[in-house]
C-alpha cells in the first residue's frame, strides 16, 4: 500500500477564467485517473486532491469525473466514456496494426 502523501497526484488542470476548474487527479493505489471539477478558479491542485482522496475509495471504477460542491460533497458523477477527458495512447496489437507497404 502506498503512503497517503504519495498516493494522489494531479497530472494537469483546466482553469478557465471564472471557473469551473477541473484537475485530473491520479490515485496510484487504484491506478486510475479521475477529473475533479469544482466551482471557481482553483489555481492549486491541493483542494481537488483533498476532495478526491476523501471519496476515492467509494467511487465506482466506471466513474471518470466528479463535480464537487464548495464543501466537498459530490454533486454529480460522470461515467460516459466518450466524455472522458483523460487521454491515453492506444497501442494496437501487432495483429491489428496495418504496417505501411514499404516496411
Amino acid at each position: 500500500m502506498i503512503d497517503k502523501d504519495s498516493k494522489y497526484f494531479s497530472l494537469s488542470g483546466d482553469i478557465p477564467i471564472g471557473g469551473p476548474s477541473t484537475w485530473h487527479s491520479i490515485d496510484w493505489d487504484q491506478r486510475r485517473v479521475v477529473s475533479v471539477t469544482m466551482d471557481g478558479e482553483q489555481d492549486d491542485e491541493s483542494l481537488a486532491i483533498e476532495h478526491f482522496s476523501r471519496h476515492s475509495d467509494q467511487l465506482s471504477p466506471d466513474i471518470h469525473r466528479i463535480y464537487v460542491s464548495h464543501n466537498g460533497e459530490i454533486n454529480s458523477t460522470y461515467t460516459d466514456s466518450k466524455n472522458d477527458p483523460t487521454c491515453c495512447v492506444h497501442y494496437p496489437s501487432l495483429h491489428d496494426a496495418c504496417p505501411p507497404e514499404e516496411v
